[in-house]
């Protein structure tokens, strides 16, 4: 049996990382925008918790190539139009596989996930990770045009663990992470039965 995985050089995964975490801090700066929520104005649909249940809202949209995006303050999730879906975690930029999660408002609320096993696997992760980065790239452009580079910086100035410093470079990182999952390695090895 053949067991393979998704190869990242350990820059690579530490930009995602870093790129990642801050990204989700900028989301939060945009929910909570005083001329109003930009994930909102982008076209996601909000959906709260319940009352009685401590988690994050729910920010879902069908993208213009037919790609299904959900992001929460906890991570994202990326399905293609085949089915194949990708959740990516705050702090962490490891490809897990997952079904479309139905009402998820934390992490123990998600369908089980787990990591690429196979090379076919591994190959949609590779390309969920490429398309998911090229979306943040588009979003983050949006958001500059449409809030404005003083608005940017003030949120980057707000956040002590600055991955990017400058606005106008977060989508240019974005694309070069995007690039850099599109010649990710794929491993194998042979798992002898014993």
């Amino acid at each position: 049996m053949m067991k393979a995985w998704l190869s990242f050089p350990g820059d690579i995964r530490k930009l995602g990382v870093d790129l990642l975490n801050q990204q989700m801090w900028l989301f939060g700066c945009d929910v909570r925008r005083k001329q109003g929520n930009l994930l909102l104005e982008y076209g996601f649909e909000r959906t709260r918790p319940p009352a009685d249940v401590k988690g994050s809202s729910c920010y879902s949209m069908r993208l213009p190539n037919n790609d299904f995006l959900v992001l929460w303050g906890f991570g994202l999730y990326l399905e293609s139009t085949c089915g194949q879906g990708l959740f990516l975690k705050r702090y962490e930029f490891s490809p897990r596989l997952m079904t479309r999660p139905k009402q998820a408002w934390n992490l123990e609320g998600l369908p089980q996930n787990k990591p690429p096993v196979c090379v076919q696997e591994c190959e949609a992760s590779r390309d969920l990770m490429r398309r998911a980065c090229q979306w943040l790239a588009e979003y983050e452009a949006w958001a500059l045009q449409t809030a404005g580079m003083a608005y940017r910086k003030m949120n980057l100035d707000g956040w002590s663990l600055k991955t990017v410093r400058q606005p106008k470079e977060i989508a240019d990182k974005w694309n070069e992470l995007a690039n850099a999952c599109a010649g990710l390695q794929i491993r194998q090895r042979n798992l002898k039965n014993n």
